[in-house]
């Protein structure tokens, strides 16, 4: 150990003698390690980070699918039969989601919710941070109260953390309602890359004026629907549950479930839609594979650094070993010099990767259309971020101290004592390997560029395409007047008023209305 922590000086203080070089190699280590910490992170958030529930790996989706197409959804009957027959879970519970209008003290504000099965929050084993949560079969009654969870940020942010905000009468969509409780902190939801701001039962759902159809039609499949399996339940017994299941609904209810199929995936296998999670892993290696290829040619360049380096110090190893360094004392020297460039590029790196995260995340929010519709990037820093950076340290360490160190191993000892340049056969080899380095790193970095130029080529044309429109000096509103609670008559009066409103503006052109805006995500 004290043998290490001098070697450890020692590299300290080679690197303090030149610190143009040490900046120079660190920040070179630093952006490859960056990539493919930043986009470890990426993949670590979205598709490895597990619910923050209690045993996590318990959670399923299930997912239906039909022959002439994907459907992912389920009917609220259909949940009804699964929850009855299903007794390899625990708990079986659905949810939706949608924007609505949120009126707390007479303010209203854009509120994204979940609208979930009473059995929700007691599945997933979550406890309140205020006041109670939905009950099991609460709001799944036409006629039952309407009831609110908020979302823990929501209250902090829009709220302000009021403590007595529990019991409070508030308007959901214009509608009363009763908030019963706030959701813990670290819970955002169940869906996929998205922030609930809170919760409310499925009977606060309106469809068409009405709810009828959702209870009783098996035709009407708008629920997400996961579960918990009960302890000492594997994967294949659920499937083998589940899909006997699917088949005595198919013969009963043949107009409707027909062909139907229900898969069983863990939650984290089935981000970030159930339907087309087969795709993520080919995308995730895809990109940590260029990613690696950028952290492969700054090795090249910095082991072609420390080899020019080692060159230099031949007479040094030589006076080392003659005083008694052996082989391997040299080789340790100069393997801990490059781990400890490489631990230095790799806080650098870290630090560099989730700046940028940081960065991209606020710039997706300001981009899209829509910046509080709860889009959520969660890549924080965790031990499986931390653990795939040292490794990704440790590898680079030793790939750019290897040669070096075999080379300062082998020094003619008596040659350089004595001023020698003669090479040799060895050095014919060194000369070799580091001609083989700067082809490698040319062919690296020609593939990086013309993978870049075609994707900057790509964006480019994307951005100058034929749209069908021109989307010049457009101004685009985004308006819901239910809201805060008008009724579709209401609702349609506004529009007409509005449109001949905004026609009548000095310098406006023409006026349109849509459901949706063209290009982006409404």
């Amino acid at each position: 150990m004290t043998g290490l922590v001098q070697d450890i000086r020692y590299a300290l203080r080679q690197l303090g003698k030149n610190p143009g070089l040490a900046v120079v190699v660190v920040l070179t280590l630093a952006l490859g390690i960056g990539a493919n910490t930043g986009i470890f992170s990426v993949l670590n958030g979205w598709l490895l980070r597990p619910l923050p529930v209690p045993t996590p790996e318990q959670i399923m989706v299930l997912a239906p699918q039909q022959k002439e197409g994907p459907q992912g959804k389920f009917s609220y009957p259909d949940l009804l039969d699964f929850r009855r027959q299903a007794d390899t879970f625990s708990g079986l519970f659905g949810y939706e989601f949608g924007a609505a209008g949120l009126s707390v003290n007479g303010r209203a504000n854009e509120f994204v919710y979940s609208a979930v099965t009473g059995n929700y929050f007691s599945a997933l084993g979550l406890k309140p941070v205020l006041g109670r949560l939905f009950l099991p079969g609460e709001g799944e009654t036409p006629g039952d109260p309407l009831l609110v969870v908020l979302g823990f940020s929501y209250w902090q942010k829009k709220l302000g953390g009021d403590s007595g905000i529990v019991g409070k009468q508030v308007l959901f969509n214009g509608r009363s309602a009763t908030v019963i409780g706030v959701a813990p902190e670290e819970f955002h939801g169940t869906l996929f890359a998205f922030n609930m701001d809170g919760y409310v039962p499925l009977n606060g759902v309106v469809r068409d004026g009405k709810l009828g159809g959702f209870w009783s039609e098996r035709g009407n499949r708008e629920l997400f629907v996961q579960g918990r399996l009960k302890s000492g339940i594997s994967l294949a017994q659920a499937k083998t549950s589940v899909g006997l299941i699917a088949e005595r609904l198919a013969a009963q209810y043949p107009d409707t479930n027909k062909g139907v199929t229900v898969r069983v995936i863990p939650e984290t296998s089935s981000r970030p839609a159930p339907l087309v999670a087969s795709f993520v892993p080919v995308i995730a290696a895809l990109f940590l594979t260029l990613a690696g290829l950028v952290l492969l040619l700054a090795c090249m360049n910095v082991a072609s650094v420390l080899l020019a380096r080692a060159m230099s110090r031949e007479h040094e190893m030589a006076i080392r070993v003659a005083v008694g360094a052996g082989n391997r004392r040299i080789m340790r020297q100069v393997l801990t010099e490059s781990l400890v460039v490489a631990l230095l590029g790799g806080v650098a790196g870290a630090l560099i990767g989730q700046w940028a995260l940081t960065a991209s995340g606020a710039f997706v929010r300001s981009a899209t259309t829509t910046p509080n519709f709860g889009y959520r990037m969660d890549c924080s820093f965790d031990w499986k971020v931390f653990a795939y950076t040292l490794t990704t340290v440790v590898v680079t360490g030793i790939f750019v101290g290897l040669w070096p160190a075999l080379r300062a191993s082998h020094t003619d000892v008596i040659a350089r004592l004595h001023g020698s340049t003669r090479s040799g056969s060895s050095g014919r080899g060194h000369h070799r390997f580091r001609s083989a380095l700067v082809v490698a790193q040319v062919a690296g970095s020609l593939a990086l560029l013309i993978v870049s130029g075609l994707f900057v080529r790509s964006l480019g044309r994307a951005e100058h395409m034929e749209l069908g429109f021109d989307p010049y000096h457009m101004v685009i509103v985004l308006l819901d007047p239910q809201q805060i609670g008008y009724d579709q008559t209401r609702t349609d009066a506004f529009y007409r008023e509005l449109e001949q409103r905004v026609h009548g503006i000095p310098g406006v052109q023409s006026v349109s209305l849509a459901f949706s805006v063209p290009l982006e995500v409404p």
